[in-house]
């Protein structure tokens, strides 16, 4: 067995596989929140999103989905 054991297929600590990096979203804050209703701005935080121009990774769930399109006029979304 490799000295990473059975994660040996990752390159550094926290670094996703291949295989996993296909179904991730690439989401990033485009437009603030500020004079949006609270809902929004919930959103935005179980999205992760908390600055301008700040892009995250997600996992294509239909939970992630959700949440994007609650706030789709704010953020923008690119699909692998």
């Amino acid at each position: 067995m490799s000295p990473m054991g059975l994660h040996s297929n990752m390159s550094r600590k926290g670094a996703v596989p291949q295989s996993q990096r296909e179904d991730q979203l690439s989401i990033t804050l485009k437009h603030s929140p500020v004079g949006r209703p609270s809902r929004q701005r919930l959103y935005l935080q179980g999205l992760g999103l908390r600055r301008l121009h700040q892009t995250v990774q997600r996992p294509k769930t239909p939970q992630v989905l959700g949440l994007i399109e609650k706030v789709r006029h704010l953020v923008e979304v690119n699909y692998p």
